[in-house]
């Protein structure tokens, strides 16, 4: 059985993508503002906020090289920073004076103790900082730097990688601010500076050649006059493709919110963002965010605008993937929770039950009535079956299985009454066995045989197909599953098919399409349920009036594991003494008449707590333990786990309304002597009773 990614690994993969998106957007941005605007402070402080908040601190700096004075001078910051603009730092001094002295980055780990520091006492309680030099023509003109003053973080190769790169983009704006001061200052520099210029927008369009996230710089009709490599990658278009007209990438649905958008850009000139959909040349459907800003011609009026577009399909997959799974979790708990509640008044009922029968014989008038409650109760058994299937890890035992054989005798019993369906059966030879509880995954099969017989009312063909797979891990991410070898099992119909709607709901509990009256909505829930506790999932394709095809996966396996076999015969009495554990009084009641009916002597206990005192007081007095698996406070394992310290050989049965989970798998694994399901017969408790003591 293969593990799956945890929740909190989910939730992992979830915010490191969102953050990749954040820096590379951030990125771009700073990119769009150099090409629009020559505002250096400005500037340079969005560009250290922005890194900032990548790397979750508010405080960082900007020093400036003072020519004159042969000093750097603070002259922009963030955070704690703010209130120090104007502070001066010698060659060597403190971090900023080491940067600008080596020309080099500089990481301190532990701020207090580094023999560099400044002496200011306003920098005592800065913990680790990072500073990265800015250059224009290969000389320091500046350091810019973040720190930490929480012991919990700091820096590493990932947050001095990121700095390095909006360095990079600050040294870029000092260089262009240098250039545009010379050309105003000095017009017989013009040409020097115009060259300059044109090296900086060389660099800028090399920053957009070299981005994975596509780039589009648009004139004012909306033409594209530039793409970048990412963007044809990744839509599938050039700029040939493109010449004098509009991208044809914009789904019907997102026409109008785009315009708006556009609109709005070009009324404020301050920078857009949005969620929205694009389509690929091919056709495919994408989830973009998009940036967008505007290019200013002259007289400040917008000429155009640049779009950096970012892939965000994964991502959303992935948290559409996250929530689904927390929401079916949270329902099969629920599921899981009403199916136990269940049981046990389940087992008040049939105890009566139980407990008249014996006093009468089938001429009694009442005989008829007492047999039709035990029918009753076994066919709501069956309903809470179906819940605990759903519910997680409800398992009862798993054994090696061949699927062929499997489907084969359920495809057999299924035709023998629905005469009107023609199966038709590809079988895969050497099938690989897969670990599975057999009587679950029959009543799969027969959940999917019941669901494709209700979609072809007038009759039709089922196709059934076996087979072995193995998953590559692109195939098997977004299912949360381990990438390997696998059975898959598809069984297709001719039926009318369902709507997108109605297939994404198809596994909630309580769904049906039929109507009141014509089942209970758990039949593919508990199916779904079912495929997941043993490691697998299912894939549904359908559409309209054009069938449906369900695709099983499930984990093949090599070695073999124990089964938990289940005894049932005849009512046997014996004699002993019997310690009843159960936190409901009515089990505690009904569960004393009827193992006292056997010839056993009852002694009960409402709790793990009432149980340990009392088998403590005369271990070698307690032939067997019944005891519950959940209780408040004191549970049944570790009940169990205390009871073994006291005698070690102590014969204990498990009982739940819960099926056999992995917990109490585990219990059985540490020496428990047998396991019983709520509700049960009076013919299965005195077995289970005997054989274990």
């Amino acid at each position: 059985m293969t593990d799956k990614p945890t929740y909190e690994e989910l939730e992992q993969r979830v915010k490191k993508l969102q953050r990749q998106d954040l820096y590379l957007s951030d990125l771009h941005d700073i990119a769009l503002e150099l090409m629009r605007r020559f505002d250096l402070e400005d500037l340079l402080a969005s560009i250290v906020q922005r890194a900032g908040e990548l790397v979750e601190t508010q405080d960082g700096f900007v020093y400036l090289l003072d020519s004159d004075r042969d000093v750097l001078e603070l002259r922009v910051g963030v955070g704690r920073y703010k209130d120090l603009l104007g502070f001066h730092l010698k060659p060597g001094e403190g971090l900023s004076g080491r940067v600008w002295q080596s020309g080099e980055p500089l990481v301190i780990g532990d701020y207090s103790r580094w023999p560099g520091r400044s002496t200011d006492t306003r920098f005592d309680d800065v913990v680790t900082a990072v500073g990265v030099p800015l250059k224009v023509e290969s000389r320091v003109v500046g350091v810019i730097g973040l720190n930490y003053f929480s012991r919990s973080k700091h820096f590493g190769n990932e947050e001095l990688t990121a700095l390095t790169r909006f360095a990079e983009l600050a040294s870029i704006a000092l260089n262009n601010a240098q250039l545009y001061f010379k050309i105003q200052q000095e017009l017989v520099e013009r040409k020097t500076a115009e060259k300059a210029l044109r090296d900086s927008e060389r660099k800028l369009k090399a920053i957009f050649e070299a981005t994975p996230n596509p780039v589009v710089v648009y004139d004012k009709k909306g033409h594209p006059q530039y793409l970048n490599p990412a963007f044809s990658q990744t839509f599938g278009w050039t700029l040939g493709d493109l010449q004098a007209r509009h991208i044809p990438f914009v789904p019907a649905d997102q026409e109008e919110i785009t315009a708006r958008k556009i609109k709005q850009l070009y009324d404020t000139q301050k920078p857009q963002r949005m969620e929205t959909k694009r389509l690929t040349k091919s056709g495919r459907t994408l989830d973009i965010l998009i940036s967008a800003a505007c290019i200013s011609g002259p007289g400040e009026e917008p000429a155009g605008m640049v779009v950096t577009l970012t892939d965000i399909t994964e991502r959303k997959g992935l948290e559409a993937q996250l929530r689904h799974a927390q929401k079916m979790e949270a329902v099969g708990t629920l599921a899981g929770g009403i199916a136990h509640d269940f049981n046990n008044l389940l087992m008040g009922v049939q105890g009566q039950a139980s407990l008249m029968l014996m006093d009468v014989d089938d001429a009694d008038p009442h005989f008829d009535n007492l047999q039709s409650i035990e029918r009753y109760i076994k066919r709501a058994s069956e309903l809470t079956r179906q819940l605990l299937g759903f519910a997680r890890g409800g398992k009862y035992a798993i054994e090696p299985t061949d699927m062929n054989q499997l489907v084969k005798e359920q495809s057999r019993l299924f035709g023998r009454t629905r005469k009107e369906i023609v199966i038709h059966q590809n079988y895969e030879q050497d099938l690989w066995a897969v670990q599975v509880d057999q009587g679950q995954m029959e009543q799969v099969v027969l959940n999917v045989f019941i669901n494709a017989w209700q979609a072809m009312p007038g009759g039709g063909d089922i196709t059934i197909r076996t087979e072995n797979v193995r998953l590559t891990k692109d195939f098997a991410k977004p299912y949360v599953v381990t990438p390997g070898k696998f059975v898959k099992i598809s069984i297709a119909d001719t039926g009318i098919g369902m709507d997108e709607d109605v297939r994404q709901r198809i596994f909630e509990p309580f769904f049906s399409t039929k109507g009141m009256g014509r089942g209970t909505g758990l039949g593919l829930a508990s199916t779904y349920g079912i495929i997941q506790n043993h490691g697998g999932f299912i894939n549904v394709e359908s559409e309209k009036d054009a069938g449906t095809t369900f695709q099983i996966y499930l984990p093949a396996f090599e070695n073999k594991v124990p089964t938990i076999a289940k005894t049932v015969g005849e009512v046997a009495e014996g004699t002993g003494n019997v310690l009843l554990v159960d936190d409901e009084a009515y089990i505690l009641d009904i569960g004393r008449q009827l193992i006292g009916r056997f010839g056993y002597k009852v002694i009960t206990a409402d709790s793990g707590e009432k149980a340990l005192e009392i088998y403590e007081q005369d271990p070698g007095a307690i032939d067997i333990v019944i005891l519950d698996m959940i209780m408040p406070k004191l549970d049944g394992g570790k009940t169990y786990d205390r009871l073994k310290k006291i005698d070690p050989d102590v014969k204990v049965l498990l009982s739940s309304g819960y099926s056999i989970t992995g917990k109490a798998s585990e219990i059985l694994k540490r020496g428990c002597n047998g396991f019983i399901q709520k509700p049960f017969d009076i013919r299965e408790l005195s077995s289970k009773i005997k054989a274990v003591i």
